[in-house]
C-alpha cells in the first residue's frame, strides 16, 4: 500500500498510513490497487481523510470524471444521472441480496439482476458508459458488482434518501418495497 501512495503522489506515506489506520479505512473498501489510488487522490486534495460519507461521495463523484482527454468530448452521463443509476443498482443489490448484475449487453444470469430490466428506461448507448465505471468489479465478461459494504450501502441510502425527499414518506416506502405476511411483526422483501 505505502508504494501504491508513494507512486500516486503522497508525499508523506507515513503520514498517510497513520491516519488510515486509526480511521480504520481498511473496513471501507477491499483495497483493490484502484481504490487505493481513490485513497491517495482524495489525501492529496485534502491532506487529510474525513468522514466515511465525505470520502464516499468523492469516490462515486470522481469515478465520473473522465480522466482521458480524447474521451471527455465524448462523455455523455452526466454524474447527477450516472450517481442515481449506481444508486439504484445497490438499492436492488440491496433488497435482492444479489450483488452481481448481468450487463445489459449480456443475457441475463442465473443469480444476477438482470441490467436490462434494471434501466429498460435508459438509451442503450449509456450503458457502456455507466458499466465502465471504475468503482465496479467485474465478475466474467458477463456480470458487474458493486464493491459489497459500505459503498453499496452508502448508495443505496441514497436511493431511498431520493425517494423521501420526492415526498414519499417512510410509510410509503415500506409499503412499496415490502410486505407484512399475515399477522407477521416482521416485514420481508417479495423474492420478485
Amino acid at each position: 500500500m505505502a508504494a501504491l501512495a508513494a507512486a500516486e503522489g503522497v508525499e508523506d506515506v507515513d503520514a498517510f498510513l497513520q491516519r488510515f489506520e486509526e480511521d480504520e479505512l481498511y473496513n471501507l473498501l477491499d483495497l483493490r490497487p484502484r481504490d487505493v489510488r481513490l485513497f491517495a487522490q482524495y489525501w492529496n486534495k485534502h491532506h487529510a481523510f474525513g468522514s466515511w460519507t465525505e470520502i464516499l461521495a468523492d469516490f462515486v463523484e470522481t469515478s465520473f470524471v473522465e480522466l482521458n482527454p480524447a474521451h471527455q468530448v465524448k462523455q455523455e452521463l452526466s454524474l447527477e444521472r450516472g450517481l442515481a443509476a449506481l444508486s439504484r443498482i445497490a438499492a436492488a443489490s440491496v433488497l435482492t441480496r444479489q450483488p452481481h448484475i448481468t450487463l445489459p449487453t449480456s443475457a441475463p444470469l442465473p443469480g444476477a439482476l438482470d441490467g436490462r430490466k434494471l434501466f429498460a428506461d435508459w438509451e442503450p448507448r449509456l450503458f457502456g458508459e455507466l458499466f465502465a465505471n471504475g468503482l465496479f468489479v467485474h465478475k466474467g465478461e458477463a456480470a458487474v458488482q458493486l464493491p459489497q459494504g459500505a459503498l453499496t450501502d452508502y448508495l443505496a441510502a441514497r436511493w431511498f434518501a431520493a425517494r423521501s425527499r420526492m415526498g414519499m414518506s417512510a410509510q410509503d416506502l415500506r409499503d412499496a418495497l415490502f410486505v407484512q405476511v399475515f399477522d407477521e411483526a416482521r416485514w420481508r422483501v417479495p423474492v420478485s
